[in-house]
């Protein structure tokens, strides 16, 4: 195969083709059965990803989930470690690899090598997006700028993934998830009052990254069609620091700050002042997560409760008294859902439209999807 079979091809198709290009274990080694054919609005969208682990390879996720068409491009002698990452893998599978390759084509390419960045060139010829996730400087050292690529094809979109951005005192510092939601803020706001600062058990700070990056993409997709506008036929660079994904979510804690000295912190299960909002246990020791801090929803709650004059309480009457008498209604709810099993409050709540649903639990009852009513998710055929 060489790099021109590649704008004819159908994904999955094409065989080695020397030490430079060749079709990688993705297309062989993964069951036909978790192999999805790609449908959307990015049809016709050719993305080649650079990069290894999860920030950039998420984005390149997305846009294949969207119907893009993903060249995944690894170094012939270091594979992308998400090959053999995860907590749970089949027959030597790990499914943390297949999650994040799924939709994509995979090649290796040397881009260390003339005869490898000669072959990476003709296939930006094609392509619409690159995107990669090197320490920054990484692409300008093998000559792959994106002052390069553009000349080779002006519309060409670099979606740029590193921890601190591409300029900077911080840029050449290494990207991690776990660092950049502590810089961003987010691990400062996650736990209990005075307790450690934990992190969720995902790396929420690549994912965040990667999103913003599919977000740029598609922006920088968007200006390069619109008629009359300066980007009209044109590519750009989008540049993505992970820790700066991380503080976008931080809501008003910045102005919060700045405009009254108020300094956010950890609040356990519950968001301060939104009330009642909680986790709480039932009669069957399972938690279950009720949510009801808007007015005309706790009313609802209220009836079900048998507490109908909650709702005319000065303390609970509205969605800014609850939130000051916050710790006492969270006791009142408490000990309402302590005298029934969380399934009976959750079937009950169905025809209420009270948002109360039992904490998540791998093992589900009568075949319960994990995420229900979503189309998203399905077997793929086997």
């Amino acid at each position: 195969m060489s790099a021109t079979d590649l704008s004819t091809d159908a994904p999955g198709t094409g065989e080695a083709a020397g030490p430079f290009l060749r079709t990688s274990a993705s297309d062989g080694d993964v069951p036909t059965r978790w192999v999805t054919e790609p449908a959307g609005a990015l049809q016709g969208v050719r993305v080649l990803e650079l990069g290894t682990l999860i920030a950039g390879p998420f984005c390149g996720r997305l846009l294949a989930d969207h119907g893009a068409d993903v060249i995944k491009i690894e170094a012939p002698d270091r594979p992308d470690p998400l090959r053999v990452w995860g907590q749970a893998e089949q027959d030597g599978h790990h499914f943390f690899w297949t999650v994040h390759a799924r939709n994509k084509r995979c090649i290796t390419l040397d881009l260390r090598r003339d005869e490898g960045r000669e072959l990476f060139l003709r296939l930006v010829d094609t392509a619409d997006v690159v995107v990669e996730s090197f320490r920054p400087g990484t692409l300008e050292r093998w000559g792959l700028g994106y002052d390069t690529l553009s000349a080779r094809n002006p519309g060409l979109i670099l979606a740029r993934v590193s921890g601190y951005g591409q300029t900077g005192p911080h840029a050449q510092r290494p990207g991690y998830a776990s660092v950049a939601e502590a810089v961003g803020g987010m691990r400062h706001l996650n736990g209990f009052p005075g307790g450690p600062p934990p992190r969720a058990a995902l790396s929420i700070g690549d994912s965040l990254g990667g999103m913003f990056a599919m977000q740029g993409v598609l922006t920088a997709l968007y200006a390069r069609t619109l008629p009359g506008g300066p980007q009209q036929g044109r590519g750009q660079v989008v540049d993505v620091a992970l820790s700066e994904a991380c503080l976008a979510m931080l809501e008003s804690v910045i102005p919060d700050y700045s405009a009254t000295g108020h300094v956010r912190g950890p609040s356990g299960t519950r968001l301060d002042k939104l009330a009642p909002s909680n986790l709480y246990r039932c009669a069957d020791d399972r938690w279950l997560i009720i949510a009801a801090n808007q007015d005309t929803v706790f009313a609802r709650l209220c009836a079900a409760m048998g507490r109908d004059d909650l709702v005319s309480d000065p303390r609970f009457a509205t969605h800014v008294a609850r939130g000051e008498h916050q710790d006492e209604i969270d006791a009142i709810v408490a000990d309402w859902a302590a005298r029934f099993d969380a399934r009976h409050l959750h079937e009950g709540s169905r025809g209420g439209r009270r948002r109360r649903r039992p904490r998540g639990h791998r093992r589900r009852s009568r075949g319960e999807p994990a995420v229900p009513g979503q189309e998203h998710a399905r077997a793929a055929p086997r």
